[in-house]
C-alpha cells in the first residue's frame, strides 16, 4: 500500500469516528432538550416545584434508585420534613405518563377532587405501562375495568360492584375458609417441627389459592405442592423473586422504563410475562367451557359475574351503601349510553380474573406480612386480636361468615397497619378529564394533566388532627369513640376510584389471621427485624416468626 493509500484509509476511519460522534452528542442534545424543556412549567405557573435532575426527574425518583432507604412504596416521604410540605400543592417531575404531576397536598381539597369534583378526574393514570394492541398480554389488562377510562369504565364498574357486595362474597366465603384451613394446617406442622416461618411466602400462599379458587375456579394447595404449574405462572406473571421474569435484571428494566420512558425501545421489557398471563387465560377459558356445558356453579368469583351479565334473577338492582367510603363511590351514570353491541363475555371474565391476580395477589400477602410486624412488635395488640377471637369465635369447628364479620378490634388492627406500610401506597393519582380551577386559586389543572395523592398518605403517618394517637401504632386510632378522619385513611383509595375488593381483601386476611392466632401465638425469631424493611421495587418484606402453639404456653 502506498503512502497516500494509508493516509486516505486513516482518515476515512478518522470521519467516521467524528461523524458518530457528532450523531452521538446530537442525539444527546435533543434528549436532553425534549427530557428538561418543560421542568419549569409549575414555576412559570406560579407554584412551588421539587427540582429535577435530568434524566430522572424530581427527588422521588433518582431517590429511590440510588438510596438504600427509599424503594418504590416509600418514595414520596422524600418531600416530608422540606419546604414542600408547607405547601397545598407542588409539582414534581419524572411521572412515567405525563412527564409531571401535580401533588396535592391538602386533605379537604383531595375530598374535593376525589368526591364531589370527581367528574373532572374519572380517570386513572396507566401507571407508566405503555400497551402494545398486538401484544396479547397487553390487551388482557388493557381491557380490565381498572385501566378503562370514561364511560368504558363507568359501564364495568358498575357491573362489577354488584359482585363485591356482602351477600355475593357470603356465597363464595367457604371457598376461602378452606384455604384458611389449609394455612392453619401448614403452621401446624412448622410448629411441631419448630421451624422459621417466612411471612410474605407463607401469605403469599395462601393469597395465591383464595384467588385460584375465587377466581378462577380452580382447587389448589400451594403449601403442599409448592411447585405446580399454576404457581409457577403467577409467579411469573408478578415477577416474584426466582421467577424467570422476576430476575434483578428483568425488574430493574421495568423500573426504568418507568422513569425514562425511552428505555423500552433500546432494551425489551415486556409489561407482564407472555407465557404467564396467556397461560392464566387458556385456564380460565377451559373453565367458562366446563361451567357453561355442565351447567355446574361454584358461587364464585366467574359465576357472579356471569350472572350479572345474563342479569338473572337475583342480581342487584338496587344500591345499599354500608359505609361512608360506598356512599362516596356511588356513580353517576345519567348520561351513559349503554353499548348496542353484544358483550363479550371471556372478555370480560378473562381481563378481570387477570386483574384479581394483578391487584390482589401481592396487596393481601404484604398487608398481612405487615400486620404480623407489628403483632410480633407489640405483643399486647395479638393478645387483644387473640381475645376478641375466642369472644367470637372460642373453640369451634366451623367459623362462619358472620363470625369473621364481627371481627370488629381485627379490622382496626388492619387498618392502622395500612395507615403505617402500604403494598402501593404510590398509585394513589388520577388524570384530568377536563379543566378544573381549584377552589381559592387562579390555578387551573389542564385535561390530560397528572394530580397524585401519595404525599398525603405519607402525612397520614405523621402528627395530624385525622387521628387521635397518630404517631404510633394504634389500632384505637380507628375506634369511632376516638373520631377518626375516615377519609384522611387512604388504604383503600377514596371516591368512585376506590378499592372495589375491599371487602373481599377485608375477608381474607382475617380469615388468614383467625387461622393463625386462634391456635398459635407468634413470637420473633433469630431473623427477625426491629424496623420493617420494604422491598425496593416489589411490594412486601422479610417478616419471619415462630408459632407457639397455645396450649404449650397454658402448660
Amino acid at each position: 500500500r502506498t503512502e497516500l493509500e494509508e493516509f486516505v484509509t486513516i482518515s476515512s476511519n478518522t470521519n467516521m469516528i467524528v461523524d458518530f460522534l457528532v450523531f452521538l452528542t446530537a442525539l444527546f442534545l435533543f434528549l436532553y432538550y425534549r427530557g428538561t424543556r418543560n421542568y419549569k412549567k409549575y414555576k412559570l405557573r406560579g407554584l412551588r416545584q421539587a427540582e429535577p435532575i435530568w434524566p430522572f426527574g424530581s427527588a422521588h425518583n433518582w431517590k429511590m434508585l440510588f438510596s438504600k432507604k427509599i424503594g418504590v412504596a416509600s418514595q414520596y416521604s422524600v418531600f416530608m420534613g422540606t419546604e414542600l410540605e408547607k405547601e397545598k400543592m407542588f409539582g414534581i417531575y419524572g411521572h412515567p405518563d405525563n412527564g409531571d404531576a401535580l401533588v396535592i397536598n391538602d386533605m379537604d381539597l383531595a375530598k374535593r377532587m376525589l368526591v364531589k369534583d370527581f367528574d373532572h378526574f374519572v380517570d386513572r393514570t396507566a401507571f407508566g405501562l405503555k400497551f402494545d394492541e398486538d401484544d396479547e398480554s397487553d390487551m388482557i389488562f388493557a381491557h380490565s375495568f381498572m385501566m378503562q377510562k370514561g364511560d368504558d369504565w363507568k359501564k364495568n364498574r358498575n357491573l362489577m360492584t354488584p359482585v363485591f357486595t356482602t351477600g355475593k362474597l357470603k356465597l363464595m366465603y367457604s371457598l376461602l375458609e378452606k384455604c384458611g384451613k389449609q394455612l392453619e394446617n401448614h403452621i401446624v406442622a412448622c410448629s411441631e417441627k419448630n421451624e422459621e416461618i417466612d411471612s410474605k411466602d407463607i401469605f403469599s400462599k395462601f393469597a395465591l389459592d383464595g384467588i385460584a379458587t375465587s377466581g378462577f375456579g380452580i382447587e389448589s394447595n400451594s403449601f403442599k405442592d409448592p411447585d405446580n404449574i399454576f404457581r409457577k405462572m403467577v409467579s411469573d406473571v408478578m415477577r416474584h423473586p426466582g421467577s424467570e421474569s422476576g430476575k434483578p435484571y428483568e425488574v430493574a428494566k421495568i423500573v426504568l422504563k418507568g422513569i425514562i420512558p425511552a428505555i423500552q425501545y433500546v432494551v425489551s421489557a415486556p409489561n407482564f410475562s407472555p407465557k404467564g398471563t396467556l397461560f392464566l387465560k387458556d385456564v380460565l377459558k377451559k373453565t367458562i367451557a366446563h361451567r357453561e356445558t355442565t351447567h355446574t356453579k361454584r358461587n364464585d368469583i366467574i359465576d357472579l359475574i356471569v350472572d350479572q351479565m345474563e342479569n338473572k334473577k337475583g342480581a342487584e338492582t338496587k344500591r345499599e351503601f354500608e359505609s361512608k367510603f360506598e356512599e362516596d363511590a356511588a356513580l353517576d351514570m345519567s348520561g351513559v349510553q349503554e353499548t348496542k353491541d353484544k358483550v363479550d363475555k371471556e372478555k370480560i371474565l378473562v381481563s378481570n380474573a387477570f386483574l384479581l391476580f394483578v391487584a390482589a395477589l401481592d396487596t393481601t400477602s404484604s398487608t398481612l406480612t405487615f400486620i404480623m410486624h407489628f403483632l410480633l412488635k407489640h405483643p399486647e395488640v395479638q393478645e387483644r386480636a387473640r381475645d376478641e377471637i375466642m369472644e367470637v369465635i372460642g373453640t369451634s369447628k366451623k367459623i362462619t361468615f358472620d363470625q369473621i364479620q364481627d371481627l370488629k378490634y381485627m379490622d382496626k388492627v388492619i387498618y392502622e397497619t395500612l395507615r403505617h406500610y402500604h403494598p402501593f401506597p404510590h398509585i394513589i393519582e388520577r388524570e384530568c378529564t377536563k379543566d378544573y380551577l381549584i377552589p381559592g386559586t387562579d390555578y387551573v389543572v389542564k385535561k390530560g394533566e397528572v394530580v397524585n395523592f401519595t404525599f398525603l398518605y405519607e402525612r397520614m403517618k405523621k402528627d395530624n388532627e385525622s387521628f387521635y394517637n397518630s404517631s404510633e401504632y394504634d389500632p384505637e386510632n380507628f375506634d369511632a369513640s376516638n373520631n377518626p378522619d375516615s377519609f384522611s385513611f387512604l388504604g383503600f383509595g377514596q371516591g368512585p376510584r376506590n378499592c372495589i375488593g375491599k371487602r373481599y381483601a377485608m375477608i381474607s386476611i382475617k380469615i388468614a389471621l383467625v387461622s393463625i392466632l386462634r391456635k398459635f401465638r407468634v413470637v420473633k425469631s433469630k431473623n427477625t427485624t426491629e424496623k420493617l424493611e420494604q422491598y425496593k421495587f416489589l411490594s412486601g418484606a422479610d417478616v419471619t416468626f415462630h408459632a407457639i402453639p397455645l396450649e404449650e404456653i397454658e402448660e
